[in-house]
Formats: structure tokens, C-alpha cells, sequence
């Protein structure tokens, strides 16, 4: 038997030859059968689309995931370093409390790799009928990482510890009145003495509570400050150790406001006949024309913030930490930090130091504003220090 192909007219077909002997007759059997076609269009063309699709849609949509981090991570960071920041301003308050050394950490550098890999796997076989299996097979795989390094720097050495204990510029103290703060929240927070009137003060475990024409004196600069009638300039007259000017608006201001004035004169024996007043840095009254100011440190600051943290009664009874101060009538309490043994629900900041839990609340407005402002004034203990500020580096692939 012999087996012929060949194609006609675009068709195959199959010519099969058999030969016979039957009683000395050949007898010539022919048939030609169709076979059907496999072309590229039919059976392969659902299969190629989809392998494209996979290979290339990927492609099309890839882009970059660096720019849709940033504003994510830039608020995230920010977040962290500021929530962290005041913890442990916190912390350093608690570990004053109980005659710690104060330790401080900067966040130096953040960097942060973010890595994204993604593949797509298309295998298949299509086999004639009955001569092998079809199968088609798929497979995805995917992998995101997010390595963030940050570096921690302390803040050690002679630089640091004169940052502490050098006393706040006197004109960023009252820069703080410029940009709106009240006079006598940052006077009594950030001001040891003001023209010879004596604040209060926090030595070893004793409390010497602030001269009741100090507390006066700035309730009463801060009335006339909300009635627009004060101004601090800068100083002009070219006298040694002059910081700036301070100018009382006796013109055009309610007779209420002027009887303010007369009396903050009055206490800080400041002459009558004067509206402008040279403020320097001292201890004691000055001359004539001049208003003195010995602005507190960081540290000092730290220290008469830290007798108001509520501690438990055994540690005071066993020795570890001194009994909480009463605050002089007519003061106010600038910060109130809690302390119990379980965690605190509803807390602006809140350390663990000694099994228990120390916190300031946060309905507590008056104490998260002095915290806040303890963090700013530490910023400004130093200006002419050199400032490192924290890197960010965050690389994407």
C-alpha cells in the first residue's frame, strides 16, 4: 500500500493506492478523503491576543511610584517627627521630676526604599485532535518593599549643654508677643526677672513662688496688648546692650487702657513721664528710660515646668522624687502632666517611664500650648548655632 498527498484548489487530499491480486484481476481501489485545515486565524488567533494582552498591557500602564509617595511620606514623616519630638519633651520633663538626666535624640536622616516588582507568565501547547493535550497556563507574581533607615544623632557636648543652660535672646522671647502670643503666658513662662520684679523659680525641691506685682505686671501688659495700645520696635537709639523698643499708644485708646498703663508703670517703677522705654537684659532696675529683662534658659524653663508633673505619693514617701508645689494665688498652672498606672485614653502626649503612664490631656488646652511652646523656645535657645536639618531621601524602583 502507498500513501500519495498533495494539495488541489487549496484542499487536501489523501489518494490511496491499493493493489490486489483476486484470481489474476487487479482491481484498483481509489478514495480521496478532505482533511480538515488547521490555519493561524482559527484555532490560534483567541490564544495570541491574550498572550499579547499579558505581555504588553503591563507595559502601557507602568509608571513610576516615586511622585505618588511624596505627598504620603512628606506628611507621614512630618507627623512622626512632630508627635515624637513632643514625646520626648514630655519624657525630659519626667525625668527632671525625679533628678534623670535629660537626653535628647535629632532625627538626623530618613531614608526610606521603596521597591515594586510585578511578572506575568503565559505558557501553553496546542495539539491536533486526538493527536495531544491543549492547555493554556497563566501565572502572576507580584513584590513591594519598604525599607526605611532612619538615623538617630544625640545631642551631647559642650555646644548642646551651653544651648541649655545660656538664657533664651530676650528678642525672640518677645518675638513671640509679635506673632501673637500672650504677654503673660510667655513672660511668666519665658522671663525670670522683669525690671527687678522676681518670677517664680524651682531650685533642688524648693518652690519660691513669683512676687505678686511680677504676676500683676504681666496680666496687665497683656490687657494692654489685647487693646492694641502696645508696640516693640526695633532699637534706634544705639544704647549698649539695647534689644528693642517697647511703646505704650496712649493716644486715641479708652481712658480704662491709659489707667492700665499709669498702673504697669507704677509696678515696675517705670517713669510717668515716658511712653518709650529701652528694653535691655539685667536683673535689676536700670536707667532711666530703660526696661530690664533676664530672660529664663531652656533648662531653667525645664526644670520649674517639671515640679508640676502629678507623681505618686510612695515615690515621694520613699524618697525618689520630691512632693508637688502648690501654685501661688493669682498664678495659673501653665502644664498639668498626669500620671496613673494604666494608659491614658484620651492623651496629647503620653510616656512610660517607671511602670507607670505620664501624660498631659487633651482637652487640656493651656498645657499642650506650654509644651508646644517649650519646643519652640528650644529651637531658639541658640540661633547662631548651626542647624542640621533631618534628610530625607527616599529612592523608588
Amino acid at each position: 500500500m502507498a500513501l500519495l498527498r498533495r494539495q488541489v484548489s487549496g484542499a487536501v487530499y489523501e489518494k490511496t493506492r491499493q493493489t490486489k491480486c483476486v484470481d489474476t484481476r487487479m482491481v484498483r481501489m481509489t478514495r480521496f478523503r478532505p482533511m480538515k485545515e488547521w490555519t493561524l486565524s482559527q484555532r490560534c488567533r483567541p490564544l495570541l491576543l491574550l498572550l499579547l494582552g499579558c505581555t504588553f498591557l503591563p507595559g502601557t500602564g507602568c509608571r513610576s511610584i516615586g511622585p505618588g509617595t511624596v505627598s504620603r511620606d512628606r506628611l507621614d514623616y512630618s507627623q512622626s517627627i512632630a508627635n515624637s519630638w513632643k514625646h520626648q519633651t514630655l519624657l525630659n520633663l519626667v525625668r527632671l521630676r525625679y533628678s534623670d538626666t535629660p537626653i535628647f535624640l535629632e532625627v538626623g536622616q530618613i531614608v526610606s526604599g521603596y521597591t515594586l516588582e510585578t511578572s506575568v507568565d503565559v505558557s501553553g501547547e496546542i495539539a491536533r485532535v486526538g493527536a495531544g493535550d491543549t492547555f493554556l497556563g497563566l501565572g502572576a507574581s507580584g513584590k513591594y518593599t519598604d525599607r526605611p533607615t532612619i538615623t538617630y544623632t544625640p545631642l551631647t557636648g559642650d555646644e548642646f549643654v551651653s544651648d541649655l543652660m545660656r538664657p533664651i535672646p530676650i528678642n525672640n522671647v518677645f518675638g513671640l508677643l509679635l506673632a501673637g502670643s500672650d504677654a503673660d503666658f510667655v513672660l511668666e513662662l519665658g522671663v525670670s526677672r522683669l525690671n527687678g520684679l522676681k518670677n517664680a523659680s524651682v531650685k533642688h525641691d524648693q518652690s519660691h513662688p513669683a512676687d505678686p506685682k511680677f504676676l500683676e505686671a504681666i496680666k496687665l501688659l497683656r490687657q494692654i496688648q489685647e487693646a492694641d495700645a502696645l508696640e516693640l520696635n526695633p532699637s534706634t537709639n544705639g544704647a549698649p546692650n539695647a534689644v528693642m523698643e517697647l511703646v505704650f499708644l496712649e493716644k486715641d485708646v479708652p481712658e480704662e487702657t491709659r489707667s492700665q498703663i499709669r498702673e504697669l508703670k507704677r509696678l515696675l517703677n517705670l517713669e510717668a513721664s515716658r511712653n518709650e522705654y529701652t528694653v535691655v537684659p539685667g536683673l535689676r532696675r536700670g536707667a532711666e528710660g530703660t526696661l530690664t529683662v533676664s530672660s529664663r534658659s531652656v533648662l531653667q524653663i525645664m526644670v520649674a515646668l517639671s515640679g508640676m508633673v502629678d507623681v505618686p505619693q510612695e515615690d515621694v514617701d520613699a524618697g525618689r522624687t520630691f512632693a508637688s508645689f502648690d501654685v501661688a494665688p493669682g498664678a495659673e498652672r501653665l502644664l498639668r502632666i498626669h500620671s496613673t498606672n494604666a494608659a491614658p485614653t484620651d492623651a496629647y502626649a503620653a510616656v512610660r517611664y517607671r511602670h507607670r503612664w505620664f501624660w498631659v490631656d487633651d482637652r487640656d488646652w493651656l498645657s499642650k500650648r506650654t509644651l508646644s511652646t517649650i519646643q519652640l523656645l528650644f529651637s531658639l535657645a541658640n540661633p547662631s548655632r548651626q542647624q542640621h536639618l533631618p534628610l530625607i531621601t527616599i529612592p523608588t524602583q
